[in-house]
């Protein structure tokens, strides 16, 4: 039962209202060693850190740059558009978990970088650093590079536009204190990347992530009334995101955080009814998109939620499902 449940303690306690019954479907386990959970419970890795394993497949679409870029195959007019091809391919690499790989083009977007290189080369470069060390498990030296990174927007007139940019080194700094486990540190920096890009164009979908990773430090600091309303304020950001498949993919990764919370706070059961909520709306894009990994993942975390409410029948169903689903998206 561990094996198949992922070995946590159970809280039969029944919420209001209750979760639904599972209805019985012809899905089989395909292979018990596959997970619709994923591997790694490590905070802030990535650009979220609880959900790297989750995230990973998500960024596959990055691939299709990595194949463009290799086959136009000339030479960029600059050396600005030659760094921007580099950390581009560092970013694709990352997302799809080939570290050496990506350090080489860093490597290489680092030969080209002069003193006469132009200031937001320079930022890009040492946001692209902080990301590969953070994702290496280099955290102190991440924060370093970030930090350098806001220092040169703050003090550089011409990179002062650059305020989205600014945002997103602010919650990579956040989620290198998570991993450090300095969560009143990490909650700061969320919320000064907050701050950053209000009213910002283009934020959405960076305000959504940030207002999950504020929810994962307020759990750790056992704010966990204050973590639900930060799930509910990421989900309606999230719910505004264009895309189908990522509004999906944002609220299935915020009901995983639901049923940590659960996890953390046991004896308020409407912490349940939230991931359950999340959970079936983020299931329900995944299935209309035809998104079978999204929706395994979403399977697979109600299945963890009928086991946090001691109904084992019923998770077993979802787990099947789950599977089934999982092995549909390979």
């Amino acid at each position: 039962m561990n094996k198949l449940f992922w070995a946590f303690r159970s809280y039969p306690l029944t919420p209001q209202p209750p979760l639904p019954q599972v209805e019985r479907g012809r899905h089989e386990v395909i292979r018990l060693t596959l997970s619709p959970c994923g591997r790694g419970q490590g905070e802030g890795r990535g650009n979220v850190a609880a959900k790297v394993s989750l995230l990973k497949w998500q960024n596959l679409f990055w691939l299709i740059g990595l194949c463009v870029w290799s086959s136009v195959a000339q030479a960029a007019d600059s050396v600005s558009e030659r760094i921007a091809e580099l950390t581009a391919r560092v970013a694709s690499y990352q997302a799809i978990g080939y570290y050496p790989e990506a350090k080489k083009q860093l490597d290489q977007a680092q030969a080209l970088l002069t003193d006469r290189a132009a200031a937001i080369d320079q930022v890009r470069l040492l946001a692209a650093w902080g990301d590969w060390l953070l994702n290496s498990h280099q955290e102190d030296e991440a924060i370093k590079k970030l930090l350098e990174g806001v220092r040169q927007i703050d003090a550089t007139p011409e990179l002062q536009p650059q305020q989205l940019l600014k945002g997103q080194l602010l919650n990579n700094i956040g989620n290198a204190y998570m991993v450090q486990k300095r969560y009143s540190r990490a909650d700061a920096s969320y919320q000064q990347a907050l701050q950053t890009v209000a009213g910002l164009d283009g934020r959405l979908l960076l305000e959504a992530e940030i207002h999950h990773n504020q929810a994962r430090a307020a759990m750790r600091k056992r704010e966990f009334a204050r973590a639900a309303s930060e799930l509910d304020t990421a989900a309606t950001l999230y719910r505004a995101v264009p895309d189908q498949k990522m509004r999906g993919f944002g609220l299935v990764s915020l009901g995983r955080i639901a049923l940590d919370v659960r996890r953390a706070d046991p004896a308020v059961n409407q912490h349940l009814v939230q991931a359950w909520q999340l959970l079936t709306a983020g299931g329900e894009l995944a299935r209309q998109s035809g998104d079978d990994r999204t929706l395994s993942y979403a399977l697979g975390y109600q299945g963890q939620g009928y086991e946090l409410d001691g109904r084992l029948g019923e998770a077993i169903q979802l787990t099947r499902q789950a599977l089934f689903h999982a092995h549909a998206a390979q």
